[in-house]
């Protein structure tokens, strides 16, 4: 049931059209065309194509407001130094400086262990599992996963708005969902 407004598709193409004689890459809009292989028909159906991509995904990406988890880790690569670590956070160590320390993860070391907010099906599902069960303030015991054996303490939990940088990656893989949802249930015929 859904349409793309041919209002919506004109201001798109002129877009697309400006951006691409912006560019300075092509001396007329006919070269960008012919270079890709396109003719006005085809650029206009892959548009069109891409409009109604978008709709589905709007319209079965999910939420864009989700309850997400404010959380630092430290990643180790053995047990042992895992339970090491966790022993002086129980001593009442600092976890930014166990972090700077002992940490392996070079993006989030620096900062604590700070990795952000983050929503369900980001990170692995062994650590997401553990930082969603912990209450804001906890720090949790060691959990193991492909990349080593991370501490995990959360420092906060709220419904909030998706990062713009990682809202095309929950929506599609909602949307995916949904997609293969529909697929079990349809009826497919092959006649070729």
């Amino acid at each position: 049931g859904l349409v793309v407004d041919p209002e919506q598709h004109a201001a798109e193409m002129a877009n697309l059209q400006n951006d691409v004689m912006q560019s300075g890459q092509y001396a007329t809009w006919e070269d960008f065309l012919t270079e890709k292989g396109w003719t006005p028909e085809t650029l206009s159906e892959q548009l069109t194509t891409y409009l109604l991509f978008q709709m589905l995904l709007k319209a079965h990406g999910g939420p864009e407001e989700v309850e997400q988890v404010h959380a630092a880790h430290i990643l180790v690569d053995t047990e042992a130094l895992g339970q090491e670590v966790l022993k002086k956070l129980q001593e009442g160590a600092d976890f930014a400086v166990l972090a700077a320390e002992y940490s392996n993860d070079l993006g989030s070391k620096d900062l604590g262990g700070d990795l952000g907010w983050f929503p369900r099906g980001v990170m692995v599902s062994e650590f997401e599992e553990a930082a969603f069960a912990l209450n804001p303030g906890e720090t949790g015991h060691l959990v193991s996963t492909a990349y080593g054996y991370h501490i995990i303490r959360v420092l906060g939990k709220e419904v909030r708005p998706i990062d713009a940088d990682l809202l095309p990656q929950v929506q599609q893989r909602n949307f995916q969902e949904w997609f293969e949802a529909g697929l079990e249930k349809a009826q497919i015929e092959i006649l070729v």
